[in-house]
Order: C-alpha cells, then sequence, then structure tokens
C-alpha cells in the first residue's frame, strides 16, 4: 500500500494528500507473524475451542499461558526497540558494482539493554539494500555497526532509511521499526577498467630511474648534511672543500601535474559512461606508478599526487559528473603528459 501511494503522490494532489495521510495515520511500529508464531496461534484456537466445549480448567490454564506468552512477546519486543536513535555515517564515496561499508550508529536512551536486533538499510521502494545483526545495545550506550550495500550503477545512490528490527524474546513475532534518514546519499564512482597504463607517459619508468640512481627529483631545492646512505655523485664537493664538512645536493621533484587527463562528452551516453570507467583506471595506474594528475571533469579540476592525496575528491568528480557538464569532442578522454 505505502509503495503504491509513493508512486502516484507526485502525480496529482489527491494522491499526494493520501499518501501523506497514510504516512500520518499508519503505527509507529510494524508487527509480522513468524511461522512459529502462526504455529501459536493456531494451537490457542484449537486449546480454545476445546475449553470451551469440555470446560477443563486445565485447558483454561494453557490458554491463559499461550495468551500470556503472547501478550509477553509484544511487550518485551517493545521494550528492546524503544527509544533507540540511529545516525548514519556516510563514506566518502563508492564504487560501482562492489561493495561499500555504511556506518550505523544505534544510541540506546533507556537504562534497559537491546538484544537481537537486525539493522537494515532501505530504499524510497522499502526494498531492504543491506542488513547486519547487532546481539546487544547496552542501556544508554551505543553500538556502531556497518551494513554492506553494493550500487550497481554510478551517480547518486540514495538511502531513505534505516529498519531495525527483532523477534526477541520468543521468536513467535518480528517487531520493527523505521527511522527516515533526510538526505543520505552515496555517491558511487565507475568502476576502474583495465587501462595501458603507458598512455601515461613514461614519467614512472623515469621516477623509478631516480629513485635507482638515489635522488628525489629534477630540481635542486639547498644543500644538507651528507648521510651514510646517501651516493657520492650527490656530494657538493666545492662547498665541502670550503667548509670541511660533507654537504649533499638535495633534489625534489617538480610540483606542477605530470600528466593532464581531460574529459569530454563522446559520441553517446554509453561510450561517455565507457570512458568514466577508463579515467578511474589511468587514476589507479598512475597512483600505482607514483605520477601526479591532474584530472578537468566538467566544472571540477582536481589534482591527484602520486602518493594518492586528491584521489577521492577525483572520483567523487567522477561520480557525479553528466555529459551535459563536459565539453563536446568525439574522443571521451585526453591525456596530455606535461613536461
Amino acid at each position: 500500500m505505502h509503495r503504491f501511494l509513493r508512486a502516484r503522490a507526485g502525480n496529482s494532489p489527491s494522491w499526494d494528500r493520501a499518501n501523506r495521510f497514510y504516512e500520518w495515520a499508519r503505527p509507529p511500529r510494524q508487527l509480522k507473524t513468524t511461522t512459529l508464531g502462526k504455529i501459536v496461534i493456531v494451537f490457542s484456537i484449537v486449546i480454545g475451542v476445546a475449553a470451551t466445549n469440555t470446560g477443563n480448567n486445565l485447558l483454561y490454564l494453557v490458554l491463559g499461558g499461550l495468551f500470556g506468552t503472547i501478550a509477553a512477546s509484544g511487550v518485551l519486543s517493545e521494550r528492546v526497540i524503544k527509544k533507540l536513535s540511529v545516525r548514519l555515517v556516510m563514506p566518502r564515496y563508492g564504487i560501482a558494482g562492489s561493495a561499500s561499508g555504511i556506518t550505523v550508529i544505534l544510541q540506546s536512551e533507556k537504562d534497559t539493554d537491546s538484544f537481537l536486533l537486525w539493522v537494515e538499510l532501505f530504499d524510497h521502494d522499502e526494498r531492504t539494500l543491506g542488513r547486519t545483526f547487532v546481539r546487544e545495545i547496552p542501556g544508554y550506550g551505543q553500538r556502531a555497526v556497518s551494513v554492506s550495500i553494493r550500487p550497481e550503477s554510478r551517480g547518486a545512490f540514495e538511502i531513505a532509511g534505516v529498519r531495525v528490527r527483532t523477534s526477541f524474546p520468543f521468536q513467535m513475532y518480528e517487531k520493527s521499526r523505521k527511522f527516515e534518514s533526510a538526505n543520505a546519499v552515496l555517491w558511487t564512482a565507475p568502476a576502474p577498467a583495465q587501462v595501458d597504463a603507458a598512455a601515461l607517459g613514461a614519467k614512472g619508468s623515469e621516477r623509478g630511474d631516480r629513485r635507482a640512481r638515489g635522488t628525489d627529483g629534477d630540481e635542486f631545492r639547498g644543500l644538507r648534511e651528507h648521510m651514510e646512505q646517501d651516493p657520492p655523485s650527490r656530494i657538493h664537493w666545492r662547498r665541502t672543500a670550503a667548509t670541511g664538512e660533507l654537504l649533499t645536493k638535495q633534489f625534489s621533484s617538480r610540483a606542477s601535474p605530470e600528466v593532464l587527463i581531460q574529459l569530454r562528452a563522446g559520441a553517446t551516453d554509453g561510450a561517455f559512461e565507457l570512458a568514466l570507467a577508463d579515467v578511474a583506471g589511468y587514476l589507479r595506474a598512475a597512483r600505482n606508478a607514483d605520477i601526479p594528475v591532474r584530472l578537468e571533469c566538467g566544472h571540477a579540476t582536481t589534482v591527484v599526487s602520486g602518493s594518492g592525496a586528491g584521489l577521492a575528491d577525483a572520483m567523487l568528480a567522477l561520480a557525479a559528473v553528466k555529459r551535459s557538464d563536459v565539453p563536446a569532442g568525439v574522443e571521451p578522454v585526453l591525456i596530455r603528459v606535461q613536461g
């Protein structure tokens, strides 16, 4: 019923008012009978009919015990899930087709413990996205759990809320409570494609050669005290002769990015999405080769250092960019080696 009204709420004011009334009128808890609970109900009916027909006090005693068990189950399960608050902590970004962990923090605002809880994330159609089990939350305590979800496509992946369920204590009935979460969005970046790292140029091999020679980069930055691991080729002999102390030349890499990656619209939407996966693959290859990259992705320009700093910002840009945001061009990915 809720899914039916929600789907039609945006089509007319009448359906929208009906959906709002349903949201207001429906109970704050949802109760579902398990298989064991159905057996108990049927058994209670049978015992009740038999007690009425025979007038056997023992049957009435059994019937009263069954009714008491049903009532106790409802009271205790309500005691477990009431006065709980929920907070979501979203990761910076996710990868399409890969599992992403959403942190759910459950806070108890009562002095009694909560037991045997299932924590679920659901979407706007109330479909379960992922769930995990919590054995216990102490009174006035909190638990942080990770719920794994798997977005299948790039872009904004919205989470409508958190559902907390319990069948404590007799497993006969399942009571659940929903916590709506406003603006809970996981930005999903494209899965990195397998690319040819040679397109990034020879900078990676040059940097490896410099490390093998014991130098840090191309630009002279000054002198420092000589250390045992420094090669003799780095000793500044003229200054050493003047001061009488071994001094070593210090170099560093250029601060400007060595590879420029520009994104274009491509010929079709499919080609654009494939290009985004290629760019993600190039970013991963550049990080592995310690190559700095400047990414021009629509309105965003991101610099990713060779150590990987800025990679999260670049992946967020790939997750949020639209084809209409980037310049036109048949070739969707342009790579230029700087310097």
